[in-house]
């Protein structure tokens, strides 16, 4: 199964993925339980890092053997190299998560604007992933950062226009099975796009999809700070205008 597909089936995230390496509670057997426990965790990772977690779980069989066989210094020594592959591991998956997620929320975020009706563009770098979509007068661009943060912008409508465009993209998202939160808004009060897009039109003009990536990956980030990342599954938070842009 493709890691694509097995994200938007599982109930998981980078963030819950990473919680599992960071908790110092946490041993051999507790973390394993919690991989296991998630749906579709253990599949993740042992998808991008095979080597690692067999590795874990053969030296977790020969550690509890010896246990078994009262050689408990040899078995602790073991169950801790063990925990060590296998937290190797659940990072190796975890940054490959992160990227998965951030190519599902841009796939879907352009698959809901194209049945919205707007024509799209888009482009992909090494961290971020752009849409780009016109609809008559109406634009509204997409960033998307790995872990699935979505940073939105509208160009084009004016007064409370841009939160009819954004619960529109909301609902066909919700069409689409996913569940989207706007978690913060920023006004900008110009009808011609906040930051996100003004930036990116000055970076590229021509290419303004491009322009997106261009200006965060080379070092003009917008100046607000960044969105909160999709935490659940298939769950987007997005970052928009308010009401008076």
């Amino acid at each position: 199964m493709a890691r694509d597909l097995l994200l938007s089936q599982a109930d998981i995230s980078s963030l819950s993925l990473g919680r599992l390496t960071t908790m110092p509670s946490l041993n051999l057997e507790t973390r394993l339980e919690a991989l296991t426990a998630m749906e579709g965790g253990l599949q993740v990772v042992g998808q991008v890092a095979a080597g690692a977690l067999g590795e874990a779980l053969e030296l977790r069989q020969l550690a509890l053997k010896n246990k078994n066989a009262g050689q408990l210094k040899s078995s602790q020594e073991q169950m801790a190299t063990a925990d060590q592959h296998l937290v190797k591991a659940i990072d190796t998956a975890v940054s490959a998560f992160r990227v998965d997620e951030r190519q599902l929320t841009a796939r879907l975020t352009a698959k809901a604007l194209t049945k919205c009706g707007f024509h799209i563009r888009t482009a992909r770098g090494v961290r971020s992933n752009a849409v780009w979509a016109e609809r008559g007068h109406q634009i509204v661009a997409a960033l998307v950062q790995d872990g699935g943060a979505l940073e939105l912008d509208t160009a084009g409508v004016s007064g409370g226009g841009c939160n009819a465009v954004m619960e529109e993209l909301r609902m066909t998202l919700d069409e689409l099975g996913v569940d989207a939160d706007i978690r913060r808004r920023v006004s900008h009060g110009d009808d011609r796009g906040g930051q996100l897009i003004q930036r990116a039109c000055l970076v590229d003009s021509q290419n303004p999809e491009l322009g997106l990536i261009k200006q965060f990956e080379e070092g003009l980030p917008s100046k607000q700070s960044a969105p909160t990342v999709m935490v659940s599954r298939r769950r987007l938070s997005l970052e928009v205008p308010n009401e008076h842009s």
